[in-house]
């Protein structure tokens, strides 16, 4: 009766590189030039039906007479990074002349990345929930994120040279917190406290020149919901 034995195929597999290098560095760059080639091929885009509904909403010069409006975007990564909104931000300034950069946070101290030349600290103890992450149920805010501070932490915002938005003398933080007094403080001139919904306040801040450094101290727990600098302020 004839014994068969198998092979472990770890060992067979190496053995034929060994005997075949050539053949395996052919496939290897085969199967690499294919993939490649599925990557960049290109997309024909998205038709819009309908798209003559749009246009009252681009008119230009209605966008100039009006006091203000808001772009909002969907997704996640292209944002942080700046790339898709950058240049629909860098359109529509070259169109309406100001432009503001948006709604921020910082997305590093909740182990992601961005945004680009803005570094953040914490002194104190915080917590932070997404989306995706989010066992407690905590509320969250446009930006998909918030940082939970406790009591006399403070969250350390800098904007760096490489910054690809515009810092001003006027910007707006987003805090949530169950209390109805002032949650927050800043080193700054405080303009206005406006709540949007029972918990949720929009603080609008004005320093003498424009900001790079902003500490936001937490006088109660809250969690932070993002912040924005304001190129042509209107009232709120």
């Amino acid at each position: 009766m004839a014994n068969f034995t198998l092979d472990n195929s770890s060992t067979h597999s190496a053995n034929t590189r060994g005997k075949h290098p050539t053949f395996y560095l052919f496939s290897v760059l085969t199967f690499l030039i294919i993939y490649s080639s599925t990557l960049c091929q290109s997309y024909e885009p998205v038709r819009i039906i309908n798209a003559v509904h749009l246009q009252q909403s681009f008119n230009t010069n209605r966008l100039k007479e009006n006091s203000g409006f808001r772009v909002l975007h969907f997704g996640d990564s292209h944002i942080q990074g700046d790339r898709i909104t950058g240049g629909i931000r860098d359109a529509l300034k070259k169109e309406l002349g100001k432009v503001d950069c948006g709604m921020m946070f910082p997305y590093s101290l909740c182990g992601s990345f961005g945004p680009v030349g803005m570094e953040a600290t914490v002194s104190g103890k915080y917590t932070w929930s997404t989306y995706l992450k989010n066992p407690t149920g905590k509320p969250i805010g446009i930006t998909g994120y918030q940082i939970s501070l406790e009591q006399n932490s403070a969250l350390n915002l800098e904007f760096k040279d490489a910054f690809k938005g515009k810092t001003s003398t006027t910007f707006e933080i987003w805090i949530y917190s169950d209390y109805d007094t002032l949650s927050v403080e800043c080193p700054f001139t405080l303009l206005s406290k406006v709540s949007i919904s029972e918990k949720l306040t929009i603080y609008r801040y004005l320093a003498n020149s424009a900001v790079h450094q902003i500490q936001i101290k937490a006088l109660k727990p809250c969690a932070f919901w993002g912040i924005e600098f304001i190129q042509a302020p209107q009232p709120i």
